[in-house]
């Protein structure tokens, strides 16, 4: 199922703005063909949305999908831009050293994910 069946362009902007405005970051959003549904781009301060949108299937899933990449552009603003970049990828270095995978298992990704399930609880009934 696409995701399109679920959630118009209109209803994904005003959930991606709304979104946006309360954390307040303001990374820019951009629609590309890519692999996974969802990337922080941290050079350019974007958050990619895959437009093939074959891994995403619920409103629910979209919502924590867009926390979790604002969770990057948080950290991001935290940090800076590059110290951000260059922890990532130090935590990725110590993911794979530990036998895990540079991505699945780095610290970012894996406080990210946490987060973004905490955090929508207080979004579940907002975007009814």
């Amino acid at each position: 199922m696409l995701l399109n069946e679920f959630l118009d362009k209109v209803e994904q902007e005003h959930i991606i703005a709304t979104l946006l405005k309360y954390y307040k970051v303001k990374p820019r959003i951009i629609y590309k063909s890519i692999d996974d549904y969802a990337h922080y781009n941290v050079d350019r301060n974007r958050i990619e949305i895959s437009s093939k949108h074959k891994k995403i299937h619920n409103k629910k899933q979209f919502i924590i999908t867009m926390i979790h990449e604002i969770n990057h552009a948080l950290d991001a603003k935290k940090y800076g831009r590059n110290k951000y970049k260059s922890e990532y990828e130090i935590e990725g270095e110590i993911a794979q050293q530990k036998g895990g995978d540079f991505h699945d298992d780095n610290y970012f990704e894996v406080k990210a994910e946490k987060w973004a399930r905490k955090e929508y609880q207080k979004w579940q009934n907002k975007f009814k």
